[in-house]
């Protein structure tokens, strides 16, 4: 049982990081705006609003907290090693300059949420129902957005 559960944690962390994060950082905008908090604090990105300059939340630290929970909880890793592992990744972002601590912080506390809802679904027989969830939860944050932006351009003709 053990083994079966690897695959599917493997698909929800490539879920997460290839359209989660982007989505959950393209909804962020679209709600607060040009808010510096959600700016990645990089020279570069200082009066710009791009894709790449938006860093709320740290995808790097969502996903390390994620996996690292995930192999805890499920008895591949210890709690030290996990810990290290999302410890690393979120100082190596601050270090780089790629994230503020509140981006990598808010990127943990959503990579141990998750990890806390996946947990039940991957603890059971088919543990591919978290796999669906995690494309649900994607569909939805896609929609979310679509919605928020379609009333966005209805209330602000000029963007």
């Amino acid at each position: 049982m053990e083994q079966e559960r690897i695959v599917p944690i493997g698909i929800i962390l490539l879920i997460h990081f290839s359209l989660m994060n982007p989505l959950s950082k393209l909804l962020a905008f679209s709600v607060l705006g040009k808010n510096p908090v959600i700016q990645r604090p990089r020279d570069e990105c200082a009066n710009t609003y791009s894709f790449y300059c938006l860093g709320m939340p740290s995808g790097h630290s969502e996903i390390a907290a994620l996996a690292s929970a995930l192999l805890y909880m499920f008895h591949y890793i210890s709690l030290p090693v996990a810990a290290i592992i999302a410890l690393l990744f979120g100082l190596q972002r601050i270090y780089a300059k790629m994230h503020t601590v509140l981006q990598v912080l808010v990127g943990w506390s959503i990579g141990l949420l998750f990890a806390l809802v996946y947990r039940p679904l991957l603890a059971t027989k088919t543990p591919w129902l978290a796999v669906g969830l995690s494309l649900g939860i994607s569909f939805v944050l896609s929609i979310l957005y679509a919605l928020h932006t379609q009333y966005k351009m209805c209330r602000e003709p000029n963007l």
